[in-house]
Parts: C-alpha cells; structure tokens; sequence
C-alpha cells in the first residue's frame, strides 16, 4: 500500500525519514506539503524536496481545492497527517478522509503550555475540557497516533486525555538529515558554547546567561554563540552587558544554513535552556556533530542526551542547576570529549536510516495486527 505523508510545511525534522521510507518501501511514499513559512525561513531553513518521495507542494491559496482533490486521487493509500488539532488545514483533511473512510495515522506533538499568566490559564482549560470534544473523532478514527513529544510520561498522558487509548499511542520524536560533516575538533583551552533558535522567553536563553555569570565568576574561560531572532533579543543584549559578559558571549542573528553550518562545526557544547518545549531538534544535529548537550529536563528531546551520555539534564528554569551540570564540562577537557565521543557512537541510533526502519515496522505490525514495536533508539 502507497503511504501519503501530509505535513504542513517542508520541515527538515521529517524529511530525511521520509527519504529514507521512500527507499525501503520501493518509492511507494508520497509527500505533500506546504510551502516554507516565513518563521522557518528566518531560522536559516531553506526549502527542499523529499526525493525519492514523491513531493507535491500546496501554495497556500490553492490548500482548499488542491489538498481535497489529492486526498480523492489517493484515496486507496494509507495517509499520516501531522497534527490532529492543528493546523486548520491539516485538521480539515482528516475530517475529510474520517468522511471517506480513508485509514490513516498521526504524527504529532502533545498539546504544550508555554505561556504564563492569564494565557497559560486559558490553554489550560482549552486542552482539558474543549480539546478532547474537539478532536474526539480523530482519536477513535485514527489507528495510531507517532508522538512527537518522545516518550517522557507526561507527554503521554496529554494524549491519553485527549481521548487516544494507550495502544494507539508510539512515543517518537524529530529526526532531521544525516550531517555530513563532523565535529572532529579537539577542544582547546576556551570551550565553545551555542545556543541557538527562535529569541523567545520559553526558550529560556537568559537562564544560559545567568548560569555564564557564574562560570565567569569563577574565572572560567569559555566563549558563548547565541543565534536567531525575535522579541527577547534586546533585553537579552542589556542582560549580557548588565552581568559583564559582553565579549564572553555573541549574538549572532540570523544565520544562513551555510554560515550556521560553519559555526556549528567550530562548537564544543550545545545549551539547550528551554523552559518547555515539545522536542528540541537542535540536539539531534549536536549529537550529529558530535558535540556535548545540556539540556533543561522539559525538552522532548532531552531523553536522546539520557540514551547517549553526552552530557547532562539540569532542572528547567534553573540557573544554578544549569550552572552546576555546565561547568565540569567547561573545566575538564577529559570529561568533554567523553561526552563528544559517546554522542558520536550514538548518533547511528538517530539517523534517518534507522528511523524509517522503525516505521516501517509499525506499518508492517498495523497490517500484521500485531503491537508496535519499542523504540529503537532508546
């Protein structure tokens, strides 16, 4: 049977996946997507294919008619949406092909909170008592649901309040494109951190600060590159030049793939500081490199650090804690290779080549009738 991938923009963390199920499934997979939004665009993404999939793009004006005619001409295939509450357009298909009886899957993270205040209030009671009315025939229609938050159990128990019973539910995750290139660099006397993603509170980027004021305190040499865009940039720059760490830590801005590539190859360790996130793709692409993570214990993805041992979890939110789990790596040079190394033997279980395996395997136990396979990389 053809599988139909439906993903909402042409996302780099599913693409290599769906490359990968295109080759072991006799290029029987076929992609459609929208085109690249703005956001991604300003992170560095550059749009691109999934070949050997099949990828048809859907201009925004032309979502309504084109994606309803694609839905009938493939009919006959096994479809996966991601997300079943949102997008619009994406909830909208499934709507259509519950109407058709067309069988089909979910990718999707669990409904995350990351606001505060009278904000986070509202989420709250819009995900308890209006969500699951909202998406209860998506969660009985549907025969599984890949969750993209991994497998830590309170993601799971999200799910299992909106409605999906535990037998639909696979913990998974993102997992972008092989890289290529390595980080082979051996570490010299000034570690080299990066941070890098959207400049927003949740990502948490003052508390990395925060936590580099004590390492300086402590007269210990280290360099931080902090990339990307948004509202928290300014009062970022002022708490940097406030603590003075002005020349120990550079903002970068948006950088290209290609510049951002670079830098990323010359770092030692990624901080990932986020208050809570769903996954946090960019420790794949450290571990890919070959680079130690730290990485706040609400990040999805905060579970392949776990797996590896390449590196550490501090508690969210927590300077002091960041600053304790950071600092042995800053100070021994042993201890941070380790972790590079560990990373590097791991990274083989995150590759897309795997990962598809792994798919595969769930189609092959939904048509066998058979319970879904554990998760391979964990």
């Amino acid at each position: 049977m053809k599988i139909v991938i439906w993903w909402n923009i042409p996302c780099k963390a599913i693409s290599g996946v769906i490359k990968e199920l295109s080759k072991i499934n006799n290029n029987e997979v076929i992609a459609i997507t929208g085109r690249l939004s703005d956001s991604r665009k300003n992170m560095g993404w550059e749009e691109n294919t999934f070949s050997p999939a099949k990828h048809i793009f859907i201009e925004d004006n032309e979502w309504d008619s084109k994606a309803k005619d694609l839905l009938n001409e493939y009919s006959g295939c096994f479809h996966i949406f991601s997300g079943f509450y949102s997008p619009k357009r994406i909830n909208t298909l499934i709507k259509r092909a519950i109407k058709q009886k067309i069988r089909f899957g979910i990718f999707s993270e669990a409904p995350s909170n990351p606001y505060a205040g009278f904000k986070s209030l509202a989420a709250k009671i819009y995900h308890t008592y209006i969500l699951p009315f909202k998406t209860l025939s998506v969660t009985h229609n549907a025969e599984f649901i890949f969750c993209l938050s991994g497998s830590q159990y309170e993601e799971l128990r999200k799910l299992k309040r909106l409605g999906w019973s535990a037998e639909k539910i696979i913990p998974f995750g993102y997992f972008t494109e092989d890289i290529l290139q390595i980080n082979h660099r051996i570490p010299n006397d000034i570690p080299e951190i990066y941070c890098s993603g959207n400049l927003v509170p949740h990502k948490g980027v003052d508390i990395l600060i925060r936590a580099l004021k004590i390492a300086d305190e402590q007269q210990i040499n280290f360099h931080c590159h902090i990339t990307g865009q948004g509202p928290e940039k300014e009062k970022l720059i002022k708490l940097t030049k406030d603590l003075g760490l002005d020349k120990k830590i550079t903002f970068h801005g948006v950088l290209n793939q290609e510049c951002f590539n670079n830098l990323q190859r010359e770092m030692d360790i990624l901080v990932a500081p986020g208050r809570i996130e769903p996954w946090g793709m960019r420790i794949n692409e450290a571990i890919q490199n070959g680079q130690a993570v730290i990485a706040s214990n609400k990040i999805g993805a905060k579970e392949l650090i776990l797996a590896s041992g390449g590196g550490a979890i501090f508690k969210s939110g927590n300077y002091i804690d960041l600053s304790n789990k950071l600092l042995p790596y800053l100070k021994d040079k042993e201890l941070l290779q380790k972790g590079q190394t560990l990373n590097l033997e791991y990274k083989s279980k995150i590759a897309p080549s795997n990962i598809s395996l792994y798919v595969q395997e769930v189609l092959n136990s939904l048509h066998e009738n058979k319970k879904y396979p554990n998760p391979t990389w964990l």
